[in-house]
């Protein structure tokens, strides 16, 4: 279903496959500080990478709508890429505060 969502959010098919790439880095991520930190992966762990992998998917999406938004402008890809990085990272400060903590 959330695949559906970002396929119509996109118009394009293989562009959510960029943000599902980026799923398994951010669980990795978790299950090695847990292991590092001698944790065990209970219902408490779940919840924090499922809330990690949410952060993820909306830490991409915005950017990546966002540059889809200005290439549809006709803009050379290069002009691109920094206004949807500027985008993208305003929003999202409280929430890469959170993740932080």
């Amino acid at each position: 279903m959330i695949f559906l969502a970002l396929v119509i959010q996109f118009k394009h098919a293989i562009k959510p496959f960029t943000v599902f790439a980026a799923i398994p880095f951010g669980v990795m991520g978790a299950l090695i500080s847990l292991w590092i930190m001698d944790m065990p992966f209970g219902f408490m762990a779940f919840l924090g990478v499922a809330s990690l992998i949410g952060v993820i998917v909306t830490l991409l999406i915005v950017p990546a709508l966002y540059a889809t938004f200005v290439l549809d402008l006709k803009l050379v890809r290069s002009e691109s890429v920094r206004p949807s990085a500027a985008v993208g990272a305003l929003p999202h400060e409280e929430e890469r505060l959170e993740v932080l903590a």
